[in-house]
This record gives structure tokens, C-alpha cells and sequence, in this order.
């Protein structure tokens, strides 16, 4: 599509955008394209190391792979669209491609943002209720991630489809492609920022902080564990070993000498490394930041356009929307290339392809 469209725009200056040079316009489609293809291929191999690699097959990473479902059609397909939007200038493609570019468009870019809240309930509980959560966890995830993609579904594609027919009108022109409840009503424009960005931050951030505070009261318990005290003698009282998981769940009871003892779980936590729960705080800083951050700029035109027509510009729209688009990008570095297993998934299939350039070697 866009080796056609390039062809196109430059055996027809009439075509060109007029905001942009010629110079500029080859930027503009080199640097989405680049995007679109960095973001696609980041998704990818998150499916082709989940694939290839059995130890990757768990509940977690379905909400990964899931939400690279997401990030992937929006990473190939709707940066494509919106390339050709704005190298024209208008929409060339008719209203049938209109429709369907911000249907699947808003609908995975929804279901994307619905995986990152999912994501992190589910480390929260993890973290803080292991034995009570992991028992039924990969049931309600199978019908967590059906939920999110039907909610999301809903929320959007059924609008963007029947809107201009509920209200018997069509305030659309021909040669543009935008959502028209978004300009029409006030009241839908907010709710609908708070559904697809606001409510979504706060949740996220405090679900990070409720994980980076209980991460942080129970190094302080690590450090002052002393791991030779544990093993020398496994008796020991029930507050040590409550003070670090805030349960009775740890200690195990022997029965041959009738005392509370160290489960595996305790016996193994001297052995955490300080430096996990530095990795931990930096990847939630990033994911709340990485997303805050792209999503921003064009939810906030949305609200203040819906009081200020003039405020937001042409270009400005075009920062936000790219921006969002960003964010399939970001994603599979921060919840796919910040997991270990997949670290190691990717390196071997890269050294596996550099072997077999170096047979030698």
C-alpha cells in the first residue's frame, strides 16, 4: 500500500499534501513506515517465541500474546491507513475503507489498552494473593481475554458503524474520516476518554503502586532476614515468616516435632536477588509512563476540542494520533522483551540464525 501510494504521490504533485514539501512528505512516510514496521516485527516475535518455545505457554503470556494480537493489526494495518490520510491531505479511499479503518482501528487500539489493566490486576494478585489466585487463574483468564475483546467490541465498532444512521444524519464530508459522535456530543467525547484512557491510568497506577509498595516492605523484611539463621534451625516462629508474606501460608507444621517450620517458599527467599526488585520498580515506572505518556496528547485534544473548535489544530491531531500508535510499539518492549523467558527466547533464535551465517564459529 504504501510503495503504491508513494508512487502515486509523486507522479501527481496534485495529490501532495500542501502542509508538507516534498522533502518533508518523504520524511513523514519513511518515519510511519519505519514505525509500522519496527512495531509489526516486535509483535511477531513475540508470537514466533511463544510458539517455538514450550516453557512460554502460560497464563501470563496469553494476556501477552493476546495484546500483541492487538498491537499488530494496529503496527501493519491501522498506521498504513493513517499514512495515507495524512500524505493526501483527505481521505481517498472512500467511506467503506473509512469505516473499517476506524472500527478495527479503535477496537484494537481499546482492547490494548483493556490488556494493560488486565495485566497488572493479574501481577497484583499474583504478588499479594499467590496461593489464593494461581488455583483458578488460567480458567478466568481464558474468559478475561474473551471479554476484553467483546467489551472493546462493543464499546466502539458497533457505533463507528450505526451512528450517522441513529441520528439520521451524516455531518461526515465525503473526503474525511473521522468518528462523528465524537464532535457531535459533548457528553460522548468525554465519556469516552475516560473509558479508553482516564478511568484505565488511574486503575493502572494503583495497581502499580499497591505491587511497588508491598515489593518494598517485603525487601525491607529480606534485608533483615539472615539467611545461615534460617537454615541452621528450621524452627521458627510464626511472625518472621508472616512478615513477609502477611499470611500463615508460609510455615508448614511438623508433625514429628510438633513446630511450625519454614515451607519451601520461605526457605527460598534469602536467595532473592536485590537487584529483581530494582528491575521490577523500573519496568512499572516505564509501563505507566510509556502509556500515560503516548496516550496523553491526543485524549486531551478530544476533551478540548469538544469546548474549543479552533484549539486543536490539524497538526496537533496528527502528534496525538501518532503518539497512540506509539504505544504498539512500546508494548512488546515492555511487557514481552522485559521478560525473561522471552529475553531468552529472542536471543537464542537470533545466535541460532548467526551460527548458521558462522558454521565455524
Amino acid at each position: 500500500m504504501l510503495k503504491m501510494l508513494v508512487k502515486n504521490v509523486a507522479n501527481n504533485s496534485k495529490l501532495l499534501n500542501s502542509r508538507f514539501s516534498n522533502t518533508e512528505l518523504g520524511f513523514v512516510v519513511f518515519g510511519l513506515t519505519l514505525i509500522s514496521f519496527i512495531a509489526t516485527t516486535a509483535n511477531i516475535c513475540v508470537f514466533i517465541a511463544y510458539i517455538k518455545n514450550q516453557s512460554l505457554r502460560t497464563a501470563s503470556n496469553w494476556l501477552i500474546l493476546s495484546l500483541a494480537v492487538a498491537d499488530t493489526w494496529i503496527s501493519a494495518i491501522s498506521i498504513n491507513f493513517y499514512t495515507v490520510y495524512l500524505v493526501y491531505g483527505y481521505w481517498p479511499l472512500g467511506k467503506i475503507a473509512c469505516k473499517f479503518w476506524l472500527s478495527t482501528d479503535y477496537w484494537c487500539s481499546q482492547a490494548s489498552v483493556a490488556h494493560l489493566i488486565v495485566i497488572s490486576v493479574d501481577r497484583y494478585f499474583l504478588i499479594r494473593v499467590p496461593l489464593i489466585y494461581r488455583p483458578v487463574r488460567n480458567l478466568r483468564l481464558k474468559y478475561v481475554i474473551f471479554f476484553v475483546w467483546f467489551l472493546s467490541f462493543v464499546l466502539w465498532v458497533p457505533w463507528i458503524i450505526s451512528y450517522q444512521y441513529i441520528v439520521s444524519k451524516q455531518d461526515v464530508p465525503v473526503d474525511k474520516c473521522y468518528i462523528q459522535f465524537l464532535t457531535d456530543s459533548v457528553f460522548l467525547t468525554i465519556f469516552t476518554s475516560l473509558s479508553a484512557y482516564y478511568v484505565p491510568l488511574l486503575t493502572m497506577f494503583y495497581m502499580y503502586i499497591r505491587m511497588y509498595t508491598f515489593l518494598q516492605k517485603r525487601k525491607r523484611t529480606v534485608d533483615r532476614v539472615k539467611a545461615p539463621n534460617y537454615f541452621s534451625d528450621l524452627t521458627v516462629t510464626s511472625v518472621s515468616c508472616d512478615s513477609v508474606t502477611q499470611s500463615n501460608t508460609c510455615l508448614e507444621v511438623d508433625s514429628t516435632a510438633n513446630n511450625k517450620v519454614l515451607s519451601q517458599a520461605c526457605q527460598t527467599l534469602p536467595k532473592i536477588k536485590y537487584k529483581n526488585y530494582d528491575r521490577i520498580k523500573k519496568l512499572l515506572i516505564l509501563i505507566i509512563l510509556a502509556y500515560a505518556i503516548t496516550w496523553l496528547p491526543f485524549n486531551a485534544f478530544s476533551v478540548i476540542s469538544t469546548f474549543c473548535n479552533t484549539c486543536v489544530t490539524a497538526p496537533l491531531w496528527n502528534f496525538g494520533f501518532l503518539f497512540c500508535y506509539i504505544n504498539s510499539l512500546v508494548n512488546p518492549f515492555c511487557y514481552a522483551l522485559g521478560n525473561k523467558r522471552f529475553k531468552a527466547a529472542f536471543k537464542s533464535m537470533f545466535i541460532f540464525k548467526e551460527i548458521n551465517k558462522n558454521p565455524n564459529k
